[in-house]
């Protein structure tokens, strides 16, 4: 791979895990309950730079998975992935961690791309 896809401005992954957080609303009938935990997400970043297919690779409960997708799909276009010279459909993974010491936000960490 000679480049994997970015957000405007460059960044890297922390940049796109930066954006993802930015858009994740933690459910209110989640933060009523105390619920945290964890979820994984799994997206494709087309050739065209557009978001692709989106499926929670680990759930953590319907409402939270939905809040992560949503902001998937919220991210901007990116600068496409380059492999062999050419624009590539490019898969990320993100974990994301619910946890209530900030409830307007969970806090997000780093995955492995694919």
């Amino acid at each position: 791979m000679e480049k994997l896809p970015e957000l405007p401005g460059g960044g890297g992954k922390l940049a796109v895990v930066a954006a993802i957080q930015q858009r994740v609303v933690y459910p209110p009938t989640a933060i009523q309950e105390r619920l945290e935990g964890h979820t994984k997400v799994w997206f494709v970043v087309q050739a065209d730079g557009s978001i692709g297919k989106v499926r929670i690779i680990e759930s953590l409960r319907a409402d939270c998975d939905s809040a992560v997708v949503m902001a998937v799909r919220q991210l901007p276009r990116f600068e496409p992935g380059i492999v062999a010279g050419r624009p590539t459909a490019i898969g990320y993974t993100v974990p994301i961690t619910f946890q209530l010491q900030s409830a307007r936000r969970p806090r997000l960490g780093i995955g492995s791309g694919n």
